[in-house]
Protein backbone atom coordinates (compact mmCIF):
# COMPACT_ATOMS: atom_id res chain seq x y z
CA UNK A 1 0.00 0.00 0.00
CA UNK A 2 1.49 3.44 -0.77
CA UNK A 3 0.11 6.74 0.77
CA UNK A 4 0.52 10.10 -0.39
CA UNK A 5 0.32 13.37 1.28
CA UNK A 6 -0.38 16.17 -1.66
CA UNK A 7 -1.35 19.77 -1.56
CA UNK A 8 -4.43 20.40 -2.90
CA UNK A 9 -4.09 22.60 -5.98
CA UNK A 10 -5.92 23.05 -9.51
CA UNK A 11 -4.33 19.66 -10.63
CA UNK A 12 -6.71 18.19 -7.62
CA UNK A 13 -9.62 19.98 -7.91
CA UNK A 14 -11.60 16.97 -9.05
CA UNK A 15 -9.80 14.70 -6.53
CA UNK A 16 -11.01 17.30 -3.87
CA UNK A 17 -14.63 16.48 -4.94
CA UNK A 18 -14.25 13.03 -5.38
CA UNK A 19 -13.91 12.57 -1.93
CA UNK A 20 -16.99 15.47 -1.18
CA UNK A 21 -19.26 13.81 -2.98
CA UNK A 22 -22.84 12.32 -2.55
CA UNK A 23 -21.40 8.95 -3.44
CA UNK A 24 -19.36 8.56 -0.22
CA UNK A 25 -21.79 10.71 1.91
CA UNK A 26 -19.91 13.72 2.02
CA UNK A 27 -21.01 15.74 -0.74
CA UNK A 28 -23.34 18.31 1.49
CA UNK A 29 -20.53 19.91 3.24
CA UNK A 30 -17.82 20.52 0.80
CA UNK A 31 -15.42 22.19 3.84
CA UNK A 32 -17.02 25.44 3.43
CA UNK A 33 -18.35 25.75 6.97
CA UNK A 34 -15.53 27.98 8.34
CA UNK A 35 -15.90 30.99 4.81
CA UNK A 36 -19.54 31.47 5.42
CA UNK A 37 -19.75 34.64 8.39
CA UNK A 38 -21.74 33.07 10.50
CA UNK A 39 -23.29 29.94 11.45
CA UNK A 40 -27.00 31.43 11.12
CA UNK A 41 -28.59 29.39 8.67
CA UNK A 42 -25.26 26.72 8.51
CA UNK A 43 -27.93 24.06 8.74
CA UNK A 44 -29.85 24.94 6.07
CA UNK A 45 -27.29 25.55 3.24
CA UNK A 46 -27.62 23.19 0.13
CA UNK A 47 -25.07 21.27 -1.16
CA UNK A 48 -25.15 23.50 -4.00
CA UNK A 49 -24.50 26.45 -2.31
CA UNK A 50 -21.44 24.75 -0.63
CA UNK A 51 -20.08 23.70 -4.01
CA UNK A 52 -20.61 27.04 -5.40
CA UNK A 53 -18.74 28.14 -2.27
CA UNK A 54 -15.81 26.03 -2.97
CA UNK A 55 -15.94 26.88 -6.24
CA UNK A 56 -15.47 30.70 -5.96
CA UNK A 57 -12.13 29.43 -3.42
CA UNK A 58 -10.87 27.61 -6.27
CA UNK A 59 -11.46 30.42 -8.64
CA UNK A 60 -9.18 32.75 -6.66
CA UNK A 61 -6.85 30.06 -5.91
CA UNK A 62 -7.42 29.54 -2.39
CA UNK A 63 -6.28 26.07 -2.23
CA UNK A 64 -6.58 25.12 1.75
CA UNK A 65 -5.23 21.57 2.79
CA UNK A 66 -4.10 18.60 1.64
CA UNK A 67 -4.93 15.63 0.24
CA UNK A 68 -4.05 12.33 1.15
CA UNK A 69 -3.79 9.03 -1.47
CA UNK A 70 -3.39 5.46 -0.92
CA UNK A 71 -2.28 3.73 -4.10
CA UNK A 72 -3.31 6.79 -6.03
CA UNK A 73 -6.63 7.27 -5.05
CA UNK A 74 -7.52 9.87 -3.12
CA UNK A 75 -8.69 9.04 0.57
CA UNK A 76 -8.75 11.73 2.86
CA UNK A 77 -8.47 15.49 3.03
CA UNK A 78 -7.01 17.84 5.94
CA UNK A 79 -8.22 21.83 5.59
CA UNK A 80 -5.26 23.64 6.56
CA UNK A 81 -3.91 27.44 6.07
CA UNK A 82 -3.59 30.34 8.03
CA UNK A 83 -5.92 30.74 10.61
CA UNK A 84 -6.73 34.55 10.16
CA UNK A 85 -8.26 34.24 6.84
CA UNK A 86 -10.99 32.77 8.73
CA UNK A 87 -13.08 35.36 10.42
CA UNK A 88 -15.70 33.25 11.45
CA UNK A 89 -12.95 30.69 13.36
CA UNK A 90 -11.28 33.74 14.84
CA UNK A 91 -14.39 35.12 16.08
CA UNK A 92 -15.89 31.92 17.75
CA UNK A 93 -12.50 31.46 19.34
CA UNK A 94 -11.70 34.52 20.42
CA UNK A 95 -8.07 34.93 18.77
CA UNK A 96 -5.87 37.23 19.05
CA UNK A 97 -4.70 38.60 15.24
CA UNK A 98 -1.26 36.98 14.25
CA UNK A 99 -0.81 36.46 10.48
CA UNK A 100 1.55 34.06 11.05
CA UNK A 101 -0.68 31.09 12.90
Amino acid sequence: MRKELRPLDSTRQADFYRLHSDENGHGWCCCAAWWVPTWDGWGDRTAEENRRLRDELFARREYDGYLLYVDGEPVGWCQVGRRDRLEKLVRQFECPPDPDV
